[in-house]
């Protein structure tokens, strides 16, 4: 059968599972972006690239597939903690003072 389309390229090649992998990786490249965009209209950016390589050896063609994807980090939050006299962390302000005993013990 001699190749004339992409189609019938896609279908070829692994048997048709790179160009399944390729589309599940865009869903899963759309999934992280929208969770990054967390309900905001900001605008997100990524993409997934399907790469061919070719090797020519005679009359043999090797075709090798590659997938990559880029996609947006989700940000994260901050927690906020405070540092001891000692280094140590706490949730509580070491010179805040308590309305129940007084300054905070530090240490």
């Amino acid at each position: 059968m001699i190749i004339r389309d992409s189609n019938q390229l896609l279908a070829l090649i692994e048997n048709g599972d790179a160009a399944h992998d390729f589309f599940k990786e865009v869903g899963k490249t759309l999934d992280v972006m929208r969770e990054a965009q967390g309900g905001s209209k900001a605008k997100i950016k990524g993409s997934v690239t399907f790469k061919l390589s070719f090797v020519l050896d005679e009359d043999v063609v090797e075709i090798d597939p590659e997938i990559t994807a880029k996609v947006p980090k989700i940000p994260r939050r901050h927690t906020m903690t405070f540092i001891t006299a000692t280094g140590e962390l706490s949730t509580e302000h070491p010179k805040q003072l308590s309305l129940f005993k007084g300054e905070r013990d530090s240490a």
